[in-house]
């Protein structure tokens, strides 16, 4: 039986803390569905990097990839969906 695991996202999420567990988990056999609050299966999120600008003190973040949602939370995991409303 494959071991089912729910990631939850949001927009701007950092980019390589969403692709780099998502694509490990699946190497290793799991199944990782992704959900965002206030959002569906098939909608997408933002995600975003994190680039150098020298006219900036800063890092400053920018709209990177998208990612599709594969669940709706409040569907897949009524608790977690309830605490996320709120």
């Amino acid at each position: 039986m494959t071991k089912k695991i729910l990631m939850i996202v949001g927009d701007f999420s950092e980019t390589l803390e969403v692709w780099a567990p998502l694509f490990t988990l699946r190497t290793l056999g799991f199944e990782v569905d992704i959900g965002c609050p206030n959002k569906s299966k098939g909608e997408t999120c933002t995600l975003a990097v994190h680039d150098y600008s020298p006219q900036f003190q800063t890092y400053t973040e920018k709209p990177a990839h998208l990612i599709y949602m594969t669940c709706t939370p409040s569907t897949t995991m009524p608790m977690v969906g309830a605490s996320m409303t709120h």
